[in-house]
């Protein structure tokens, strides 16, 4: 494990300065509310929405076979230009494509980041001979995230009553800093040789016999589900039913920086949850736990916040968790691919059930799609703790050389 009380190596503390500028933020709590002040419907709003998603759909996989041909630092320099570009597009755009254009820039940004950063993290650390340390160092990467993203979320609230433009302007300024960082990265040397002769035989390889492997698939299945409940509750329920619980919508701003803060101290004890009490349990534990955290919400409305906290702070614990287990169980040829595909994946389930809970919820009590959400956590919990202990010490479970 690294020191606890030192500072970490120089690559490492580049990745948390990296980590912590990737995304901004100043934005976030002001992003509608520009939409609507420069004269979008609700409509256009949600076109440009579906646009982004649908360049998510489109270049998770592209991005990733970018990113092992091209190289991850490389690709995480292409992220940070990129949502560099969108932010400045967003904070000067005035009609309808310009948003788009805005939208899919910022978006595509953010595909050529997803799991390279990790496949970056990890191969760096494999240099090292610290690859069990992927949790720890990942875990104080979101820490940091978080933290920035605690003062931003505020920051950006006070710019936007200034100008909404401003707060993508600081945007852009962050994630400039990000690509700086970048800069600087080391391209860490495969742990395969033959990792230059990666071609198409060797992505549709990956895909059709690494993430076919009985317990990555698993895996991947059970924390789709997890994923997909968890960040569809960010995006559709969160905002109306804390309001609903006596939340002030001027204090949403406040409420969303009191979720990064607690998000960051789970985020800083991954390693020390991951000692004791090991990653295939947690993984298993904690649909159950955000589970009872939501059905409570269901039962009394003022426990509907607490809840979402909950949510917040596991979801924070499972995903650099989830990241160590997927990163075992795959071989450094193609790794970023392999991340970008189970990305695809977890979008595939999340999607349809964001479109699904935001149909209900013009149909149904809140109570109804909370006692939803968690019968879904339920059956990804079981599925993982079924499977998972299925799936321990079988041969076949295990990555191909």
């Amino acid at each position: 494990m690294l020191p606890k009380d030192s500072l970490p190596p120089r690559p490492i503390f580049k990745y948390y300065i990296y980590v912590a500028t990737a995304w901004g933020g100043f934005h976030v709590p002001v992003n509608v509310l520009m939409f609507r002040s420069r004269g979008l419907s609700f409509t256009e709003i949600g076109l440009v929405v579906a646009a982004g998603s649908a360049v998510t759909l489109l270049a998770e996989i592209p991005s990733g076979y970018a990113a092992d041909r091209l190289g991850r630092r490389n690709s995480l320099l292409l992220s940070a230009g990129l949502m560099t570009s969108g932010s400045l597009v967003f904070a000067l755009a005035g009609t309808f494509p310009a948003f788009v254009l805005a939208q899919a820039t910022f978006v595509l940004g953010i595909s050529f980041r997803s799991g390279t950063s990790g496949a970056w993290l990890y191969d760096t650390l494999s240099e090292m001979d610290r690859e069990d340390d992927y949790a720890h160092v990942s875990g104080r990467g979101q820490t940091a995230l978080l933290v920035v993203m605690g003062v931003t979320s505020v920051a950006g609230g006070y710019l936007g009553q200034i100008d909404y433009g401003l707060a993508y302007l600081a945007t852009a300024a962050t994630t400039a800093i990000s690509f700086l960082a970048a800069l600087t990265f080391r391209e860490p040397s495969p742990t395969d040789d033959d990792n230059d002769n990666l071609d198409i035989e060797t992505i549709r390889s990956v895909i059709t016999e690494e993430l076919t492997q009985p317990r990555l698939r698993d895996a991947v299945i059970g924390l789709a589900l997890f994923f997909g409940v968890a960040t569809t509750a960010n995006s559709v329920l969160v905002q109306p039913l804390s309001v609903g619980a006596g939340v002030p919508e001027a204090q949403i701003g406040w409420l969303y920086a009191t979720f990064t803060g607690v998000g960051a101290a789970v985020s800083y004890v991954t390693g020390w949850v991951e000692e004791q009490l090991g990653t295939e349990h947690t993984l298993v534990v904690a649909p159950f736990l955000v589970a009872v955290a939501l059905g409570a919400g269901g039962v009394v409305t003022l426990a509907v916040v607490p809840g979402f906290v909950v949510m917040r702070g596991l979801q924070r614990l499972v995903k650099p968790l989830s990241g160590q287990l997927i990163n075992d169980e795959l071989s450094s040829v193609g790794r970023a691919t392999a991340l970008s595909v189970i990305a695809l994946v977890y979008s595939v389930v999340g999607i349809p059930l964001r479109v699904a809970v935001g149909r209900a919820t013009d149909v149904f009590a809140s109570e109804t799609i909370l006692f939803g959400l968690a019968g879904l956590l339920i059956v990804a919990g079981a599925y993982l703790g079924v499977r998972m202990s299925t799936t321990r010490g079988d041969p076949q479970a295990q990555p191909s050389d």
